[in-house]
């Protein structure tokens, strides 16, 4: 008898040691398949970053080379004589003409075209005035300013001469300002030269002659149709 019992007791003993072996059998198994799902995210960190399309730009907006504003020509529809001792640089998102005084790079000259008035050639005229430090002129000064014709058009040549303050909001003391502003049929046109004083007015008669050199370029449509005349 104490021996079937020794018996029955010896087989619960073994039927208990086959549930736990089989019990840390099945969790070892989970074991080895969550880590292997984790190996398995953690080798590939590219899948979680899109792909960027073809020919994608990935410089900033506004970082150079923008793109020109709605209504702004993208391709100038003047060309100039560029003046002795003058060098062109590229155009920006808000000029269609940049120049620079090949031995004074410090001052520059740029031509920009805006559709409509614009403000008025008299608004313009003082705006250039007030960021010269100057005293705003009057409509009756305004009048009497010199004229210069561009593009068979008389606008007012505006020299004034202070402390400059550049778009950046730095000043530049004894700077000089030569600007012309002509209102066109439907746009109006701005060349604006600043530099130091002395290079600026050594350079007037070649601001002013580039004013006087701008015509309008020929659509390919409308040289085609004279050619065939």
């Amino acid at each position: 008898m104490f021996s079937n019992q020794g018996g029955i007791l010896d087989m619960k003993r073994l039927a208990a040691v086959l549930v736990l072996l089989m019990a840390l059998a099945g969790c070892g198994g989970q074991d080895v398949k969550e880590i292997k799902e984790t190996r398995t995210t953690a080798a590939s960190p590219e899948a979680a970053t899109p792909a960027m399309p073809p020919g994608h730009n990935a410089q900033m907006p506004g970082m150079g080379g923008g793109a020109m504003p709605p209504g702004h020509p993208t391709i100038s529809p003047y060309k100039w004589q560029l003046p002795e001792g003058w060098a062109e640089a590229p155009p920006t998102s808000m000029r269609i003409g940049n120049f620079k005084i090949t031995a004074s790079p410090e001052a520059e000259c740029y031509l920009t075209v805006l559709s409509g008035a614009a403000g008025g050639v008299d608004a313009n005229v003082n705006r250039w005035c007030r960021q010269m430090g100057q005293p705003e002129l009057k409509p009756e000064e305004i009048a009497a300013l010199p004229k210069v014709d561009v593009l068979g058009k008389s606008g007012p040549v505006v020299e004034v001469t202070g402390s400059y303050t550049g778009m950046s909001g730095q000043q530049f003391t004894d700077y000089t300002l030569l600007g012309v502003v002509v209102a066109l049929s439907d746009q109006a046109l701005f060349v604006k030269m600043t530099g130091p004083s002395a290079v600026v007015k050594a350079e007037k008669d070649h601001f002013l002659a580039l004013c006087k050199s701008l015509t309008e370029v020929e659509a390919a449509g409308n040289a085609g149709a004279k050619e065939n005349k």
